[in-house]
């Protein structure tokens, strides 16, 4: 969902318009080979349910996201909100899965760590698609995780297979719809 001011500069510069449309394709191309495996294709039509989901979830991010007055507040009632829907939503699954009645303290503190950076990057996020024009320019630049990986990895010397030019792809999808959109 573009707001109104970023809809008429997409409107009124086509050019723009469509180098957005481009890097959108680059990127979703780029995805597909930035790791080298038999599951490419595969993997890709198994997400897209997933990935529309995203999508959608982004746009109504974008509207719940855009009523109030302090973008702090808004940002962390909304991610509030969801954690406790996620956490109600995922015990009873916990629960089915696992005779246990109490969750492993070694469990807890995994979770608990994760859950906490999750959600201090969920703010950062609610965050920036409240001051964009167009949410879908927050999912670009989040995933664009592969290349700090593959920058990671290389400094630490880790073995990867990640494709260095798909990534230089995604950085290049990611600049493109930087530059077009504005």
């Amino acid at each position: 969902m573009l707001d109104a001011g970023q809809r008429q500069y997409l409107i009124d510069n086509p050019i723009n318009a469509f180098g957005v449309l481009v890097s959108f394709i680059i990127f979703m191309f780029s995805i597909q080979f930035i790791r080298k495996n038999d599951a490419g294709w595969a993997a890709l039509l198994a997400v897209i349910p997933i990935a529309v989901l995203y999508s959608v979830m982004s746009v109504i991010s974008k509207i719940a996201l855009e009523q109030g007055s302090s973008l702090l507040d808004i940002s962390l009632n909304f991610v509030f909100l969801c954690n406790v829907f996620m956490f109600l939503i995922s015990l009873p699954l916990y629960y089915s899965q696992n005779r246990s009645q109490f969750i492993p303290d070694k469990i807890l503190i995994s979770a608990g760590s994760v859950a906490f950076f999750h959600t201090v990057s969920w703010v950062f996020a609610c965050v920036a698609i409240i001051l964009t024009p167009n949410p879908a320019y927050v999912s670009v630049v989040t995933g664009l995780a592969p290349i700090w990986f593959m920058i990671y990895y290389k400094l630490r010397n880790i073995e990867d297979d990640a494709s260095p030019l798909a990534g230089l792809m995604m950085a290049f999808a990611a600049l493109l719809i930087l530059v077009c959109a504005q």
